[in-house]
């Protein structure tokens, strides 16, 4: 698979692939993620760019490293409920530091677990905004935020 030359970088690129096979569960719970050589090659990019992209999904929660033995899906899949006034914060507070570019706004039909945390049904859809924050040092951070359709209208 090739990556898309643009504005997000080719390790947020793959971050963004293993983290829809992974929420679409393609890649299960206890699955052993394939190794980063295998990924370098399979995307044309360096081990350096797969191990930046593994190491975000290890921060965020939906994967982790067994020292000789692999890197493997996390159980509770690193989601967690964010507070709606932390929400806010945080993007009023990013867009006073820097910008906000927004990649997608769709409507989706939301994962169980993103619909357990909205307390939505999973065929009820619900907004999905992808953004890129950024500051004068470049790109600081990406997220995907689930909105209900009454708050994402």
């Amino acid at each position: 698979m090739i990556l898309e030359d643009g504005p997000m970088p080719f390790y947020f690129q793959i971050k963004n692939i293993l983290r829809a096979r992974i929420l679409s569960n393609e890649l299960k719970a206890g699955d052993l993620v394939p190794p980063e050589i295998d990924l370098s090659q399979e995307y044309h990019v360096s081990r350096g760019t797969v191990r930046q992209a593994l190491l975000e999904l290890i921060n965020e929660g939906l994967i982790y490293r067994i020292r000789g033995k692999g890197t493997f899906v996390s159980e509770d899949l690193g989601l967690r409920e964010l507070r709606f006034k932390g929400t806010i914060e945080n993007l009023i507070t990013s867009a006073l530091e820097g910008k906000i570019k927004i990649l997608e706004y769709k409507e989706v039909i939301p994962t169980p677990h993103v619909a357990k945390i909205l307390r939505t049904r999973t065929k009820q859809t619900v907004f999905q905004l992808e953004v890129i924050f950024s500051s004068s040092k470049g790109t600081t951070r990406y997220s995907i935020l689930y909105l209900p359709l009454h708050l994402g209208k």
